[in-house]
């Protein structure tokens, strides 16, 4: 069963509010720091310079801001296409729609593949951790498929409220770790700077928010690279939260 990260920092986080806030107060949460997953891994050098990934020893690891837009790193990006087949996104949809039947819904000419974009000294750039993915997902006409740093997880597309050239939003299925059928609220709009947009998504008093960009604009920005082709190195936290 796919574990979903989501809806699990939705959960965790609603019991701590019920504890902690008055009824029907709103708890806003930023971005998480990248996760090191193993604990044995190595520090590193947290300096970072621009430069051309041709010009470093890439059996080594480096971390660096590759500028090129021409890369091997960013052309992985635009070459991008996630097996949406996997026995295990089958398995969850087969759950929910015990309940919520499925059906396509009309989508608009919105683009379709996202990748989450970060903040560093106000700049907004692209990370590429050494352990895992860029946190990126890919809509259909029945299906949200998220692909986390570590693991995937995926929502059936209950419903779509709003869909433009620039903005969407709809209501989003997907199973809690004990099978429950959870529902929340998701959307994207355009934030004020160009081909950013701000991804929401609210379960209850609940709202979390990130920066995201259609995957074709990778290239508009720059990307932070930890490259680590042997040992597993700790992820640049250093981001604005």
């Amino acid at each position: 069963m796919i574990t979903c990260k989501f809806l699990k920092n939705i959960i965790l986080l609603g019991l701590l509010v019920l504890l902690a806030c008055k009824e029907n107060s709103r708890h806003y949460v930023t971005n998480e720091k990248y996760s090191n997953g193993n604990e044995n891994y190595e520090e590193i050098d947290t300096v970072l310079e621009k430069n051309d990934p041709k010009r470093l020893d890439l059996s080594k690891q480096q971390l660096f801001i590759d500028t090129t837009r021409t890369s091997q790193f960013y052309q992985s990006y635009l070459d991008w296409n996630p097996n949406l087949q996997q026995e295990d996104f089958s398995d969850v949809l087969n759950l929910i729609t015990k309940k919520y039947p499925l059906q396509k819904q009309k989508i608009s000419n919105f683009p379709r593949k996202w990748i989450t974009i970060e903040k560093l000294n106000g700049e907004f750039l692209i990370y590429r951790p050494c352990n895992g993915n860029t946190e990126s997902f890919v809509i259909t006409d029945e299906a949200l498929y998220f692909f986390h740093q570590l693991e995937p997880e995926v929502a059936l597309l209950h419903q779509v409220i709003t869909s433009n050239d620039t903005t969407f939003n709809a209501t989003l299925h997907t199973l809690s770790e004990n099978n429950t059928v959870i529902s929340f609220d998701f959307s994207i709009q355009p934030s004020a700077t160009k081909d950013v947009y701000q991804l929401k998504y609210s379960h209850d008093t609940i709202v979390e928010e990130r920066y995201v960009i259609p995957m074709d604009k990778v290239t508009h920005f720059n990307l932070v690279v930890n490259h680590c082709p042997e040992d597993m190195v700790r992820e640049y936290d250093n981001f604005d939260y």
